[in-house]
C-alpha cells in the first residue's frame, strides 16, 4: 500500500495511504536503516548539518524541492487521487515549515529504498452503514448526479457498467466459489427483484452510494435523503434503498467479484491490466465513459469498466491471449489512445496502482520535461547506482517493459 500509495473504496471519505503514514523505517543506498518521519524546520536544519549519508540526502532533497518549489507545486495533478511519479509537492510545505521525506517514498514502488517498517495512523471503523443503489438508464445526467451525490458526503461512491452487470448474471452460478452454496442461494433470492429491472431495459450504469452513521436510524435518514434528492431525475433512474450493510452486500459482491469471475471463466485469456486505474474528474464522466468504451471496442478487448465514481477512478482490465503477437500489438496503440483521452480531460494515468513497468514509460505525457528532470534527480539522490527496482517509473522504457511479458502460460 505504501509502495503504490494505494486508495480504494474508502478513499473518498478518508483519502489515500499518503494521509496515514506517521513514519517509515527504510534501508537506503548505503545499506543502513533509517527512521523517516515529518520534521519541523529546526529538526531539518540539524539533520542537514550531519556530515553523513543521511544528512547529505536530506540536504539535496531539500535543495531540489525548495529551489523549484513553485514549479513543483504547480505540477500536482488536479484530481482527487493520483499515484504517478514521485509526489515532490507533498514533501515541503513552506507555510507550516514542515518537511516530510515519507511523502517522497510513499508511491515510489521500492525505487528509492526498501521499506521495512511502517507506522500508520488509524481511524475508527464506522458502526453502521447502508447503501442507495441507483440504476441509470442514461448517462446524460451522470455528471450532475455525481455532483449532487458528493454534496451529501457519502462514505463510498462506486459504480459499474452494464457489461459488469450482465457478466454477473451470466456467470452467476460461479458465485458459489466465493460465497458457498448457501451464500449463493441467499444472493439469488435477494437479486430476484433486481433482475426484474432488466425487463424495463438494461441500465447503462449502476451506482452504489454508501453512508455511515452511529445508529441505524441515522444511516436510514442519509440514504432516504439522498434518494429524495435524486428523484428529480425521474424516469432516467431507478432506486433501491438498502439501509443496512447486509442488504447492500449483493451489489458490492457484483462490484468486487465480477473481474475475478471474468478472469477465472475465460480460460484461454489472461489478465492484461495495461489501461487500468485511470482517473478523470467526475464532471467529465458523461462524455468520457462512452469515448473510453469506444476505444475498448475498437481494439476488440473483452473488458468490464468499474470504479470509484466519486473520484472518477476506473479500472479497465482486458482479458487477452497475450502470448499471441496480434494481441500484443494492441497494447501500445490502445494505451496511447486511452492516455490521450484521459489527459485531454485533465486526468491522471494512475489513481492508486502506480506506474511500474506499464505506466512508467508514459509519464512524460503527463508531466513536463522539467518535472521529469526533477523526478529523475530525486531517484539519483536516493539511488545513485540505480540498484533499487530499476526500469520502473522515471527510467521505465516501453521496449524493455514489453520484453518482460511472458510468452507462455
Amino acid at each position: 500500500m505504501v509502495a503504490n500509495n494505494s486508495g480504494g473504496e474508502k478513499s473518498l471519505q478518508y483519502g489515500k495511504t499518503e494521509n496515514f503514514v506517521k513514519s517509515l523505517e527504510v534501508v537506503l543506498a548505503d545499506g543502513n536503516s533509517y527512521v523517516i518521519k515529518p520534521l519541523d524546520k529546526a529538526t531539518l536544519t540539524k539533520k542537514i548539518a550531519q556530515n553523513d549519508f543521511e544528512g547529505k540526502l536530506y540536504k539535496r532533497v531539500y535543495e531540489l524541492v525548495n529551489k523549484n518549489y513553485i514549479q513543483i507545486k504547480a505540477a500536482k495533478p488536479r484530481v482527487s487521487k493520483d499515484s504517478t511519479a514521485y509526489h515532490l509537492w507533498n514533501v515541503l510545505d513552506k507555510e507550516s515549515e514542515s518537511f516530510d521525506l515519507c511523502q517522497a517514498i510513499i508511491g515510489s514502488q521500492g525505487t528509492l529504498g526498501i521499506v521495512t517498517k511502517i507506522t500508520f495512523r488509524l481511524v475508527p471503523k464506522p458502526k453502521h452503514s447502508g447503501t442507495l443503489v441507483v440504476f441509470l438508464r442514461q448517462l446524460d445526467d451522470l455528471g450532475e448526479i455525481i455532483n449532487k451525490v458528493l454534496t451529501h458526503k457519502p462514505a463510498t461512491f462506486e459504480g459499474f457498467d452494464n457489461y459488469t452487470l450482465m457478466l454477473s448474471f451470466k456467470l452467476f452460478y460461479y458465485f458459489h466459489q466465493s460465497l458457498g452454496w448457501l451464500g449463493m442461494i441467499k444472493l439469488a433470492i435477494q437479486l430476484i427483484p433486481d433482475a426484474l429491472i432488466l425487463f424495463r431495459g438494461i441500465p447503462k450504469m449502476i451506482l452504489l452510494i454508501e453512508f455511515n452513521g452511529s445508529t441505524p436510524d441515522e444511516v436510514a435518514e442519509k440514504v432516504q435523503s439522498m434518494h429524495r434528492e435524486l428523484k428529480q431525475f425521474g424516469h432516467k433512474a431507478l432506486f433501491e434503498e438498502d439501509e443496512t450493510e447486509a442488504k447492500a452486500k449483493k451489489f458490492w459482491i457484483m462490484r468486487r467479484e465480477s473481474f475475478n469471475l471474468l478472469r477465472k471463466k475465460v480460460h484461454d485469456k489472461h489478465t492484461a491490466p495495461f489501461i487500468d486505474d485511470l482517473v478523470v474528474p467526475p464532471e467529465h464522466l458523461p462524455k468520457f465513459l462512452p469515448q473510453l468504451r469506444k476505444i475498448v471496442n475498437k481494439y476488440k478487448l473483452l473488458a468490464t469498466v468499474a470504479g470509484h465514481m466519486g473520484d472518477g477512478n476506473f479500472h479497465v482490465i482486458p482479458l487477452m491471449k497475450i502470448e499471441e503477437p496480434s494481441e500484443r500489438k494492441k497494447f501500445e496503440p490502445a494505451m496511447r489512445e486511452v492516455n490521450k483521452l484521459v489527459l485531454s480531460y485533465g486526468g491522471s494515468l494512475s489513481g492508486e496502482h502506480n506506474d511500474g513497468l506499464i505506466r512508467g514509460p508514459w509519464l512524460h505525457q503527463m508531466y513536463s520535461h522539467a518535472m521529469m528532470r526533477h523526478f529523475r534527480k530525486l531517484k539519483t539522490i536516493f539511488d545513485p547506482k540505480n540498484i533499487f527496482n530499476p526500469h520502473k517509473k522515471t527510467d521505465a522504457e516501453w521496449k524493455f517493459s514489453m520484453s518482460k511479458i511472458r510468452d507462455h502460460f
